[in-house]
């Protein structure tokens, strides 16, 4: 470890406080072990606040602990280099759990862990940080909710950099890697970059052998992780939990019971039937579309159906009618041209008749089943446009489930 510079690093504690060195209460030669949120106030400047310790539970699974272990060896190996930790990836899927293992093990080494929970940048902080020449730990969780653009990011550059104060171990966190071009692929400033997709398959069997009551169960939850693109520790608990309680009930029914979604498990291809504007007949050029039931559950599904319309002014009526959120077309040219007033007929022969509808369920004017299929009714000038979709096979959600778990 970095031997601490006593003619620097000079604070005071007060409570569960600490201060730079004032006459605010009694000098300490270092920061105490344990787990500080760096605040800010205008009469005192930065300082850290004490808070209980990070609690990390008695077992942890898949290589949390190895990777931990690993951080923290090559943290120690690198005396006179700041060390940086970017882990990427969805929720849940073990990113806060690793930094808390790296923080326990840390105050376990006499280490001050400081958590930066506001996007602090400039002069004053960098020399606070500076300030602080013992080993330290600072971990800034969800990254890109806290420094939520390039130019705040791109503050913390001669932090990460070293630009004064070498003996640092720095953790980000962010969900979905928007971090600056000049905070990857450098690791210079975060030495690891960890990708975290989903749940580790090791985490899963892991957890349920110790927690799985029904281990029948078992291969049911892993095809039901593989098919999830998403699937976090806090949706594993909660599905053994309910496997728990209810262990005589079919795994289909818990599952669809749930706050949970599964990917492209309950997707279900649809295709045109037909499509009638009062009546007559409306062409279509792609008549398929997906469905996710969940999205149906919680009404948000959209149904995407291609159109031909003949003519530029009939394709208005349906822009007017069903809002431009609801369609897309590429017919922009003429758009343009009709607001600045110089149609010819050589913009007009650039016409496409393609016409992308996006409808989203409406179920005081529209009907869905997945035996039987959707009926969607929109209305253009007073006609009743009606698109009919059949689903592909006819089978309900819960045949669609039951094959796919059986």
């Amino acid at each position: 470890m970095t031997t601490v510079d006593k003619n620097t690093q000079r604070f005071v504690k007060s409570g569960k406080n600490v201060f730079q060195a004032s006459d605010r209460g009694s000098e300490i030669e270092l920061i105490p072990a344990g787990v500080y949120v760096l605040k800010y106030s205008q009469m005192t400047g930065f300082f850290l606040t004490q808070q209980t310790d990070m609690v990390v539970p008695g077992k942890t699974y898949g290589n949390c602990v190895a990777r931990a272990t690993k951080v923290l060896k090559t943290y120690q190996s690198r005396s006179s280099q700041n060390t940086g930790v970017l882990l990427s990836g969805n929720k849940g899927s073990g990113k806060t759990m690793l930094s808390k293992v790296i923080c326990a093990a840390g105050v376990e080494l006499e280490m001050p862990v400081i958590l930066i929970e506001e996007p602090f940048i400039g002069t004053e902080f960098i020399q606070f940080m500076n300030n602080i020449t013992q080993p330290t730990i600072v971990f800034i969780d969800e990254f890109e909710k806290k420094y939520d653009d390039h130019d705040k990011q791109n503050g913390l550059l001669s932090l990460l950099d070293g630009t004064g104060v070498n003996n640092k171990l720095y953790i980000a966190t962010t969900n979905d890697a928007a971090v600056s071009e000049f905070l990857l692929s450098r690791p210079s400033r975060f030495f690891y970059h960890w990708r975290f997709q989903k749940l580790e398959l090791e985490v899963l069997e892991g957890y349920c052998d110790d927690n799985l009551k029904n281990k029948d169960f078992l291969p049911k939850i892993k095809i039901m992780w593989g098919i999830s693109t998403d699937m976090s520790f806090d949706i594993l608990q909660s599905v053994v939990e309910e496997l728990n309680r209810y262990p005589d009930d079919e795994f289909v029914d818990s599952i669809l019971d749930m706050n949970i979604a599964l990917g492209n498990a309950t997707r279900v291809h649809m295709k045109v039937e037909e499509a009638t504007l009062g009546g007559e007949t409306v062409k279509t050029t792609n008549g398929h579309t997906a469905i996710d039931l969940i999205e149906v559950h919680e009404g948000k599904a959209r149904f995407s159906v291609d159109l031909r319309i003949d003519s530029w002014e009939e394709m208005k009526t349906y822009l007017k009618a069903l809002g431009k959120a609801n369609c897309y077309h590429y017919n922009y040219n003429i758009e343009e041209a009709e607001k600045a007033g110089n149609v010819t007929p050589e913009t007009m022969e650039g016409f496409d008749p393609s016409l992308k509808l996006y409808l989203g369920l409406n179920f005081s004017t529209d009907t869905f089943s997945t035996s039987t299929g959707a009926n969607i009714v929109r209305y253009v000038e007073g006609r009743p446009l009606v698109i009919k979709l059949i689903p592909h096979g006819g089978l309900s959600e819960k045949d669609i489930l039951k094959r796919l778990f059986s």
